[in-house]
């Protein structure tokens, strides 16, 4: 059985941004479990993938997505899922380009945790070229090194934070006009400025 990944994106951008999450989190909602697809997962291709086949095999980055609105309390400029094994990166590229029509400079946040007790960030924008730049910072919690739990989790911890600092300072220099957004959301990330100033 595959491990959990438990998955909450924020969306970082302008009012229109905004409402296109509370519309996607309304359609997300109206979908009603059934005997064949108790965890509504048909409604990650009718909400985001409206033109797609039903033959098309989609690629979400990892082997199933459905909504999570039980384990997580998404904001209005949020949106929570469950994927199985890993992040569903692709799935947030794709919303990534769907979101910079509305703001060209979108940023888009995801916070994961797997059930193997490992955790991480991964960000995702759109550059002046209109290619899709990806930066990721994972960390595993290494038990078997500590004698007590607590301190395991402490350590994933403090190299989680060194490795979002390093994604959010490349996807910076790969996607300037990112340092305003990043100062604007994400105030708490302890950032060098000067070393990319």
């Amino acid at each position: 059985m595959a491990d959990t990944c438990w998955n909450l994106i924020s969306f970082y951008g302008n009012e229109k941004v905004v409402e296109q999450i509370k519309q996607w989190q309304s359609r997300l909602d109206s979908f009603k479990p059934t005997e064949e697809d108790a965890y509504c997962m048909r409604a990650i291709r009718d909400v985001f993938y409206p033109d797609a086949k039903l033959t098309e095999n989609l690629d979400y980055g990892s082997k199933w997505v459905h909504q999570d609105t039980d384990a997580l309390s998404p904001e209005d400029y949020q949106l929570g899922f469950q994927s199985a094994w890993s992040s569903p990166d692709e799935l947030q590229k794709h919303l990534t380009v769907i979101l910079h029509k509305l703001d060209a400079n979108v940023l888009v946040e995801n916070v994961f945790s797997i059930e193997n007790r490992s955790e991480g960030y991964v960000y995702t924008t759109i550059n002046s070229k209109g290619e899709i730049c990806i930066q990721t910072a994972y960390a595993e919690c290494s038990y078997d090194e500590f004698d007590d739990s607590e301190d395991a989790e402490e350590d994933m911890e403090e190299r989680l934070a060194e490795y979002q600092i390093e994604a959010l300072s490349d996807l910076i220099i790969e996607v300037p006009p990112m340092a305003a957004v990043i100062k604007k959301y994400l105030p708490h990330v302890d950032i060098d400025w000067s070393q990319l100033e």
